[in-house]
């Protein structure tokens, strides 16, 4: 309800009950955090096939895909330890990329007679969720549309609350799927208007929802719906189908390509619209490369929240690509290109000024050069080097071979030499690993 959670660590963000609050129509401006639903790279974690470890899964989130969190199911925990998911929540800490949700897909039957067995599963769930270090645990529940049911399945869920609060996450209910017909509910979660009415008998602050554009997708006008479940979430799955191109190989990473099954610029637009800022699993469920496919999903989610739907490109030239790596690089290869310019124009001039300039004006140049940016060294002595050297080879005395200036670089070489340079010095050194946690060896 109005909470700024900006700069909050992700995994800390509260949950917001918005009943009653008008839905914000237009306001695209919320920051949602994408992350990575590990289920997407599912062939990769588990089986024969596997080549990637559940460890190794946070570095490749963040490094290969650009992604700042994880949203995991709980299959891919079949048979760990604690100490596993110690080591998992230790390996998401250094690699920056933190466990957000911990979800169980299978649908809990809380309506049976007896409804034990589903209560100690999403128990079981809420504890792995806790020691992820998680801020929600998400569940979907198999329960028929009835006032019965209603109220069977709104008193277990109370009585699971005490323990959520207890361990400090939120209990999050995954919408249950449509029907066959379109828009026609299937269960007592399937409705928008039912599950709101479940979720306001249960009550308290850290119940909600965890709504799937998959889902969302086959209800007659998505973006509605969306509009009605997402305004209880604290975790969306941001599920995409595929994508089709439209000019170019389809497993070619400059091919413009746009989105098969639904409009994902109008999913993301609704969930903006009513105030969504918390954080999206990216769940790429089409055909190709993984990787490639999560990387297209993350940009079209992109494009998107800044108000630019329709088709795209993931890579487009190596120097296009070089300019827009990094805004801090950018902007200092922007002053660069401006100081030689400046200096290029003096020359051409006739200016005599920077000749007759002593040695001592020399060395204030260069040391003012020098703090352009602290925090980014090696940039920072490409433009020292270049000014430095420039003016020495005009003050260089004549006779002097040592001083002598040296054949004068073009600009658009010097362009393509700062580039790389900057683009170097851009990626930087690797954080220090955190200091481990100690947990024992019980099984989760």
């Amino acid at each position: 309800m109005g909470h700024d959670t900006q700069d909050q660590d992700p995994r800390k963000r509260p949950l917001w009950i918005r009943n009653g609050d008008a839905q914000r129509q237009g306001d695209y401006s919320a920051p949602m955090l994408l992350a990575l639903a590990a289920r997407s790279l599912r062939s990769m974690l588990v089986g024969k096939d596997a080549s990637l470890t559940l460890t190794d899964l946070p570095r490749f989130a963040h490094e290969q895909l650009g992604l700042h969190g994880l949203m995991l199911s709980a299959d891919l925990l079949a048979g760990r330890t604690r100490d596993d998911l110690a080591r998992l929540r230790d390996a998401a800490d250094r690699a920056r990329c933190s466990c957000l949700v911990l979800f169980e897909e299978d649908p809990q039957k809380l309506a049976a007679a007896d409804g034990s067995a589903a209560e100690e599963r999403i128990r079981r769930v809420m504890a792995a969720a806790s020691l992820l270090g998680c801020n929600a645990a998400g569940v979907a529940i198999d329960a028929p549309d009835t006032p019965d049911a209603l109220d069977v399945v709104s008193d277990r869920l109370k009585a699971l609350m005490a323990e959520a609060e207890q361990r400090e996450i939120n209990l999050l209910v995954m919408p249950g799927p449509l029907g066959s017909s379109q828009n026609q509910s299937q269960g007592l979660t399937s409705s928008p208007e039912r599950l709101t009415e479940l979720l306001k008998k249960v009550g308290g602050f850290r119940v909600g929802t965890m709504p799937d554009f998959a889902d969302a997708a086959r209800a007659e006008d998505m973006p509605a719906y969306l509009r009605k479940v997402t305004p209880y979430a604290s975790a969306v799955l941001g599920s995409t189908l595929g994508f089709k191109a439209l000019d170019g190989a389809l497993d070619d990473e400059r091919a413009i390509v746009e989105h098969e099954g639904f409009d994902l610029a109008a999913a993301v637009e609704a969930i903006a619209a009513v105030g969504y800022d918390g954080a999206v699993g990216l769940d790429y469920r089409g055909p190709g490369d993984l990787g490639m496919g999560l990387r297209r999903s993350r940009e079209g989610f992109s494009l998107a929240m800044e108000g630019k739907g329709g088709p795209f490109s993931l890579v487009h030239d190596e120097e296009e690509f070089d300019e827009e790596m990094d805004a801090a690089a950018a902007a200092l290869l922007d002053a660069i290109f401006n100081d030689e310019s400046d200096d290029e124009d003096e020359e051409d001039d006739g200016d005599e000024d920077d000749a007759t300039r002593g040695e001592s004006d020399t060395d204030d140049d260069a040391s003012e050069d020098g703090d352009v940016d602290d925090e980014d060294d090696a940039p920072r002595r490409v433009v020292t080097r270049k000014k430095t050297t420039k003016k020495a080879s005009k003050e260089a005395p004549e006779g002097d071979e040592s001083a002598a200036p040296q054949k004068k670089t073009t600009k658009k070489t010097s362009k393509k030499s700062s580039k790389k340079t900057t683009k170097k010095a851009a990626k930087g050194p690797s954080d220090p690993e955190a200091q481990p946690r100690d947990d024992d060896g019980d099984e989760a």
